[in-house]
């Protein structure tokens, strides 16, 4: 095989300067010099690869430069070539491109499915470089053809990161044809049974109405040469994977898929576009609900085309109409969009300017590397980078026309972050196809979006529940941790205002603080993290200073003091039981009574009181059991001395199944002013949710119901409870 003249032929169908014809051959020989001794899994030369990617490349018809970087762009990490050596033997140019997919490839692979680091470093490349994008989409196309050669986890792993990722790019960026045989290599290799069963079925169909199939094509050309229009008309079958999503999406079997046939009516302008499918509606039973214009109104990716559908003895047939550039652009996408055109001014910096003012794709790519270029984790980094960029989009509009472009359930209060920070921090409604809605309320594709703002209006921790974004969730827990920062600072001020007067009322304890060692060392016996964590709950007056004071002025340094109401405290003074005085008193730890609620004290056999909630269903199955009404007695909580004091409680939290739960829990819960003491958390994989069961210490029943409200804003919880009550 003469691998030069096929790639020449297909060069020379649009590069006719001798200077460029030159450089490629030039390539191809250089690479081919450097990669002799190397072979391939299937036992053919590695040349043959590079070779591919340049002739894939010469086909989508871009600059000499990229295609000269397809045949050049291993040689760097396989040879013994460096970055200089090439700009000295070809071009800056040529060598940029290179050196853009040395990095992507010298991430190296991992053991998981997918190379995260690698995916992240063609994320960087491309949102600065169109051209890297189409070599790259080249060199994997090549890869995944030729995937059978390699050994099972490879293929896997290869398989799965070219479905995940490079299959969504190639869709973005419009280039529908690769996306589509992207779809089914990955579909063959990942699910191959169920590839086979699919595609032995439509071979069965397709040969059952082939008659029908060529009875309306015959029909068609007929109906649109009688109007002198010109035309092609060629048929499609749906791919494998397509239909086989269609089956799986919707529950359905092979023979209720009613659109696995396509005719494709590609002719010579967008007005005979609607003239043909004037004609098509006027001579055939159409679906009207199947009508969908996508020339006057594109898809983001560029794609245009009209889409019907008409039926024909008993089949439903879908029928694209569109021009010759439209068919162009449908099949390689921001390839045909920018091809290379000999005789003019190309500049790759104008045409990379181009493709970034049309192309939302490549916004969004801008927009998310620079937002999330801190992100240190790969895997966090995907994570966000597939449910901003590459998951379902909607696109809105503002009132003035600007499009904005959102992931899907995205919300209003989404949106306003999108327009701007300072919008989105001051939003206090909005109006969408002029209709007030509140703020967590849905956007659909297409809507009309106006934000109510209001200077008084800032974030709130509930506002988190309202958002679905990435950028909003970070925008509002800045500005979360921003105030608790400050609160906490007030706090600290104001607790440092009445600890001094403390001390100017008392030399021993400004002698003691003047110690800083010997205080803090006091302060950490009594629990407390700092002296700053101490001031800021003396500002918060969750300390009595007469009682603390006199307590570590008569305690003995080496003796550990214990102060923490909610581990040492002496129940008798915080129980009242009347007739039981004397006894020993007890939390009962089924049901973790706290102040606030009807309390009973239930006679142990040690001759203690167990103290209960009123409503435990422990107390009542051993009152019954016991049929004695003397072995209980009344209790009540002494207020007095509860109100510094704090108790435990013990809840069980039921949320969906996601990585951040326990940040979110224990947020809430910090939020409410409150602390955990133990946490177990249990996942229950058939239901895709998680237990958490915590103990928490709160003062009062009041601060445990502003715990569990708290905790209900979380928008993957399911239920959250007191446990054993």
């Amino acid at each position: 095989m003469d691998y030069y003249e096929i790639l020449h032929t297909e060069c020379s169908k649009y590069i006719h300067k001798e200077n460029s014809i030159k450089l490629i051959k030039k390539a191809f020989n250089y690479a081919r010099n450097k990669h002799k001794n190397q072979k391939r899994a299937s036992g053919e030369e590695y040349f043959v690869h590079v070779w591919s990617v340049g002739l894939q490349l010469s086909k989508w018809r871009v600059s000499p430069n990229t295609i000269c970087a397809g045949l050049l762009h291993d040689v760097v990490e396989d040879q013994d070539v460096s970055s200089e050596d090439i700009t000295k033997e070809f071009n800056e140019d040529i060598c940029f491109l290179v050196e853009k997919m040395t990095k992507i490839k010298n991430a190296g692979y991992r053991t998981t499915d997918i190379d995260y680091l690698n995916v992240r470093r063609l994320i960087i490349s491309m949102a600065s470089n169109i051209r890297v994008i189409l070599i790259k989409l080249a060199d994997r196309l090549h890869n995944m053809r030729t995937i059978q050669y390699l050994p099972p986890a490879k293929q896997k792993r290869i398989a799965t990161e070219t479905f995940y990722i490079y299959r969504n790019i190639a869709y973005l960026v419009g280039m529908h044809d690769v996306s589509s045989e992207f779809s089914d290599l990955c579909f063959k290799t990942l699910e191959p049974k169920k590839y086979y069963e699919v595609e032995k079925k439509t071979k069965f169909f397709v040969s059952d109405v082939n008659d029908t199939l060529e009875k309306l094509e015959a029909q068609l050309k007929e109906v649109i040469s009688s109007k002198s229009i010109k035309s092609n008309i060629s048929a499609r079958v749906k791919s494998i994977y397509s239909i086989y999503k269609k089956m799986n999406d919707k529950n359905k079997k092979f023979s209720e898929i009613h659109d696995i046939l396509a005719l494709r009516i590609v002719t010579n302008t967008e007005d005979n576009c609607y003239r043909i499918f004037g004609l098509v509606q006027n001579n055939f039973v159409y679906v009207i609900e199947l009508f969908k214009d996508y020339i006057s109104r594109p898809k983001r990716n560029l794609y245009q085309s009209l889409h019907t559908a008409i039926i024909i003895d008993k089949e439903i047939v879908e029928i694209q109409i569109r021009t010759e550039e439209m068919n162009q652009v449908a099949s390689t996408g921001i390839a045909s969009h920018w091809q290379y055109k000999e005789n003019t001014n190309y500049n790759p910096k104008d045409e990379q300017k181009q493709i970034e003012n049309k192309l939302w794709f490549f916004q969004q790519l801008s927009e998310f590397e620079k937002s999330h270029s801190k992100l240190q984790q790969d895997d966090e980094y995907i994570k966000e980078m597939h449910n901003e960029v590459f998951e379902s989009q909607i696109f809105a509009l503002s009132p003035n026309g600007d499009v904005l472009s959102l992931k899907r359930g995205s919300t209003v209060l989404d949106f306003a972050f999108k327009v701007h920070t300072e919008v989105g921090m001051h939003a206090s409604g909005g109006f969408i196809n002029n209709k007030l809605v509140p703020l967590e309320k849905q956007i659909n594709n297409g809507d009309v979006v106006e934000i109510k703002t209001n200077q008084n209006s800032f974030p709130k921790r509930e506002w988190l529940s309202k958002v679905s974004t990435s950028l909003a969730q970070k925008v509002i827990n800045k500005y979360l941790r921003t105030e608790q920062e400050d609160t906490n600072k007030t706090l600290i001020n104001k607790g440092k205002t009445i600890f001094d007067k403390f001390c100017a009322a008392n030399e021993n304890l400004a002698a003691l603080y003047s110690n800083k060692e010997q205080f803090l060392k006091i302060l950490k016996q009594e629990e407390y993290l700092s002296t700053e964590h101490f001031l800021k709950e003396v500002g918060n007056r969750t300390i009595k200073m007469t009682y603390f004071v006199n307590k570590i002025l008569k305690s003995e340094p080496k003796k550990k003091i214990v102060f923490t109401a909610s581990k040492k405290s002496k129940l008798k003074n915080d129980i009242i039981v009347k007739g039981g005085e004397d006894m020993k008193i007890d939390i009962a730890k089924c049901c973790y009574p706290i102040p606030g609620e009807l309390i009973v004290g239930l006679i142990s056999k040690q001759h203690s009181f167990k103290i209960h909630r009123n409503v435990c269903t422990n107390f009542k199955k051993i009152i019954a059991r016991e049929n004695n009404s003397e072995s209980w007695m009344e209790a009540t909580w002494n207020t007095e001395k509860t109100i510094n004091n704090e108790y435990v409680s013990s809840i069980k939290v039921v949320v969906k199944q996601e990585s951040n739960n326990y940040l979110e829990i224990t947020n809430n819960i910090s939020f409410a002013k409150a602390t955990i003491s133990e946490m177990k958390s249990k996942p229950i994989f058939k239901l895709s949710q998680a237990i958490f069961n915590l103990k928490v210490n709160v003062k009062d029943l009041e601060h445990l119901n502003t715990i569990m409200r708290n905790l209900r804003r979380y928008s993957k919880l399911i239920s959250v409870e007191r446990n054993n009550s």
